[in-house]
């Protein structure tokens, strides 16, 4: 299999960012792939910037919420590290394990048409990754791509974070499964959000058939993420 990238598309998709300020002052910095979409609805009830034909939009289509979110809540990169920085906001990240986030992306983008059609075009121009490509096939490219020029969706979540900066800023971090502890903690800055809003990480066993399990594929993929293993590393101190 031919591995490549070509910079200039790669460069594109490489620059999208999705940064939020949201009401109290909240710090959201959105993982794909880490219960973000869930994480958004669970804010859409304090949310008053939304108006009733947006909610009424997303209800109909729940991942119209990204752009809807950042169009109203946006803020640039170098913005939401300067807040960050101040200790005046609530900061706060949400991680996943960076095999099961890489599977995520995999099943939902590559085999399952989670993207719009011609997202794949800009992908394959980029990358050289298909639709429906073999997992090995996509975990060697990824493993060669730099976070500066990656999709969002297989950029590490260290990257993310601000790299270096993700060790200074004061981020509150959380593990997907560790929801109910983010929104206590949001309560007391005076944000109650909805509780009722389920997330579920589980990837289904009979998509699990489709991935290779080959331990070396995992090893490529640990020492390709290995700097997420050490921020979640920091969840456990």
């Amino acid at each position: 299999m031919r591995i490549f990238f070509r910079n200039k598309q790669a460069k594109v998709l490489g620059q999208f960012n999705d940064y939020l300020l949201l009401p109290c002052n909240i710090l959201y910095a959105p993982i794909p792939k880490a219960a973000n979409t869930t994480i958004k609805h669970l804010f859409l009830n304090v949310c008053n910037k939304i108006s009733d034909t947006e909610l009424a939009h997303i209800k109909q289509n729940p991942q119209s919420i990204h752009g809807i979110m950042k169009r109203h809540y946006g803020i640039e990169k170098e913005e939401f590290y300067r807040l960050g920085m101040s200790n005046k906001c609530f900061c706060f990240s949400v991680l996943r394990d960076p095999i099961q986030r890489f599977k995520s992306f995999y099943l939902d983008k590559i085999l399952n048409n989670g993207w719009p059609r011609e997202m794949y075009g800009h992908i394959y121009e980029a990358y050289g990754i298909l639709a429906n490509q073999a997992f090995k096939d996509v975990v060697d490219i990824a493993c060669r791509i730099p976070d500066r020029l990656a999709d969002i969706h297989f950029r590490s979540q260290y990257d993310i974070l601000g790299g270096a900066y993700s060790l200074q800023c004061p981020y509150r971090l959380y593990d997907v499964s560790e929801v109910h502890k983010l929104l206590n903690d949001l309560a007391v800055h005076g944000l109650s959000l909805n509780p009722s809003i389920k997330i579920n990480n589980a990837t289904p066993s009979h998509l699990t058939k489709s991935i290779d399990h080959d331990i070396s594929l995992y090893s490529k993929l640990v020492k390709r993420y290995s700097f997420d293993y050490s921020l979640i590393a920091t969840l456990r101190d």
